[in-house]
């Protein structure tokens, strides 16, 4: 009878242990984040004893766009003005110090808010900018933008607290209209102008210079070409003479 008990109580011990390992274990699904006791990150799942605080994050990309307009653009590497702005794609990368990273900028409660996450970084996301962008020329970011793009990733690159860039596109790069940057600015307007007419003339050289280029570069392939066929002729003749007088021969 006290077998029998026994056996009945350890039964019973044994299923509580199983029901409350259920109701303890979290699983994680994917792009979550679980957070205990606001300093252990979990990515998988993990047990948490009911005296622990627990809280199960939805983690989504976050769009962030910086605009440089007006007086306030950037200036490229020869000085000029331009209105830029810069869609970026972030999102913490699936690392538990990513997250530990991010938690200690925003906090666990703040983590999943788009609005936090975009006034925490994008600060640095213009500076970022401000920095890359001095380093090339106008006619560099106008025509080449990939190269802007790979700069900023490499810029950026562990230093978003966690986050890294999903994707970066950018969306402006055009000299500031001088008309509408003196309305707010004359004096520095005056200053462009200059700038950009310098540059104009230069961009006319350089041009030209190209077109001289070209055009030496064609000139002489043609005198090559002249040359050839010049040379094949010949051969031609020599063989034609050959076979003649080897005709005549017979």
């Amino acid at each position: 009878m006290l077998e029998a008990v026994a056996i009945v109580i350890i039964s019973l011990l044994v299923v509580a242990a199983i029901v409350f390992a259920k109701l303890c274990y979290i699983d994680v699904p994917q792009n979550s984040v679980l957070v205990i006791d606001n300093n252990k990150v979990v990515l998988d799942g993990a047990f948490v004893l009911p005296n622990q605080k627990k809280q199960l994050i939805k983690i989504a990309p976050v769009q962030i766009k910086t605009s440089f307009l007006g007086k306030d653009g950037l200036y490229s590497q020869d000085k000029l003005l331009m209105d830029v702005i810069i869609s970026y794609t972030l999102c913490v990368d699936q690392t538990r110090e990513a997250f530990l990273s991010a938690i200690d900028m925003l906090g666990v409660d703040f983590l999943a808010d788009a609005n936090a996450v975009s006034n925490a970084l994008t600060e640095k996301l213009k500076t970022a900018a401000q920095q890359v962008v001095q380093q090339y020329d106008y006619e560099v970011l106008d025509k080449d933008r990939g190269k802007l793009r790979k700069a900023l990733i490499a810029k950026l690159t562990n230093h978003l607290n966690g986050y890294s860039s999903l994707f970066i596109n950018i969306d402006k790069i055009e000299l500031m209209p001088l008309q509408k940057l003196a309305k707010h600015d004359s004096k520095l307007a005056a200053i462009q102008e200059e700038i950009r007419f310098k540059w104009e003339k230069q961009q006319k050289e350089l041009l030209a210079n190209r077109l001289k280029l070209v055009l030496n570069q064609q000139q002489q392939l043609s005198l090559k070409i002249e040359k050839m066929i010049a040379e094949y002729q010949v051969i031609i003749s020599n063989k034609l003479k050959f076979h003649l007088n080897r005709d005549f021969l017979k």
